[in-house]
């Protein structure tokens, strides 16, 4: 039997998961997998654009920093009240985030559910 703390817990966490987790079909194909890792692929290898400007002005910055400030700079600029929930440095969140796309990208076209699951059911308890 389980307990009401631990029951509480797994209906918090329920409550975080998007319905498409519980789901035994493959969530994403392989063709859509491929593209995403492409595009993660891409956002580090430092060749676009955007990243070129801001390395003209900041030559050491790297790919992995530009994206972080980049994704931190617009959510804060979309919603300031949202800046004091970060307790963090911006580089420790920025490397946090940049760890969980990777982890996303790596295990989108992998068929192990239960980790991808698993992980994100750990996300969803530390952001409740």
């Amino acid at each position: 039997c389980m307990s009401q703390a631990s029951f509480q817990r797994a209906m918090d966490v329920s409550f975080a998961m998007p319905s498409w987790c519980y789901s035994d079909q493959r969530i994403i194909d392989k063709e859509v997998g491929q593209l995403v890792s492409e595009s993660w692929r891409l956002c580090m290898s430092g060749t676009s654009s955007a990243f070129k400007r801001k390395q003209r002005d900041d030559p050491s910055i790297t790919p992995l920093v530009f994206f972080y400030n980049t994704f931190y700079g617009y959510l804060f600029d979309m919603d300031p009240d949202a800046k004091p929930m970060f307790k963090r440095s911006l580089s420790s969140q920025g490397k946090m985030l940049a760890n969980i796309i990777k982890f996303i990208v790596t295990n989108v076209q992998e068929d192990n559910k239960h980790l991808f699951r698993e992980t994100m059911e750990t996300l969803a308890r530390s952001h409740n």
